[in-house]
């Protein structure tokens, strides 16, 4: 790399957003664009890097070297002004502050951007049995969100059932979190034709996501006691 005086006015401007958000699983662009005053670039003067929380995991210097195969950059663009950094299959772990940084020699600019990375949640129905006129207990599981906060509601059609309870998230192995959530509801008749629903709304999700079921109705299993044996041959002894 070769460091050259510039002719005069020959500024470095340098332009990203201060935030980004991403999904678990899906791609990202970071997106990063640069001028300068004199184009078009020289690519003897220009090099470009990324760092994560202050570690390089990217530079352009004639090619392109990264930490982890998951990070790209074009080349063609990045000599046309665009420096943005590509993720394949996001995870939570690349969450954090990123860095975007030119140098167009002698000058250099850099600009920070927040990562910010959400998980959906997956819901499942896990107990739909009920017994007729007797209290049971509906229960939700919602898996894999990120972050921690989450609003789970149940509904009996458009009527909101009341008797709810939540447990506390569970943190899972790869950082997202679990739950379950259980309604109490004593069904009638009426309810065999019912739809029933549990309801989540959480920061990833552009819209409330929905599981509708119909309820599993099962027979009341009751104890029969029977007489206790006798021994006669003792008793007449």
């Amino acid at each position: 790399m070769y460091y050259v005086c510039l002719p005069a006015g020959a500024a470095l401007e340098i332009s990203a957003p201060n935030k980004h958000q991403a999904t678990v699983g899906s791609p990202a662009l970071i997106t990063c664009s640069y001028t300068v005053q004199k184009p078009p670039v020289n690519p003897k003067l220009f090099a470009a890097f990324w760092y994560l929380e202050g570690k390089q995991i990217l530079s352009y210097n004639d090619e392109v070297i990264t930490t982890d195969p998951r990070y790209s950059l074009d080349i063609e663009k990045a000599l046309n002004g665009r420096v943005d950094l590509s993720i394949s299959n996001i995870a939570l772990s690349d969450a954090g502050v990123y860095a975007c940084s030119v140098l167009y020699s002698p000058l250099r600019k850099t600009k920070d951007i927040t990562l910010y990375v959400t998980a959906l949640p997956q819901v499942t129905i896990t107990d739909k049995s009920v017994v007729l006129n007797e209290e049971s207990i509906l229960r939700c599981s919602v898996t894999g969100f990120y972050p921690v906060d989450i609003s789970i509601k149940w509904f009996r059609g458009r009527e909101m059932l009341r008797d709810v309870t939540e447990d506390e998230p569970r943190r899972n192995p790869d950082g997202s979190y679990s739950v379950n959530s259980t309604a109490t509801i004593t069904p009638t008749e009426e309810d065999r034709e019912q739809i029933f629903s549990c309801w989540v709304q959480h920061v990833s999700l552009k819209k409330p996501l929905q599981e509708d079921f119909q309820l599993l109705y099962r027979a009341l299993m009751k104890l029969v006691h029977s007489q206790p044996y006798i021994n006669i041959e003792n008793t007449t002894r």
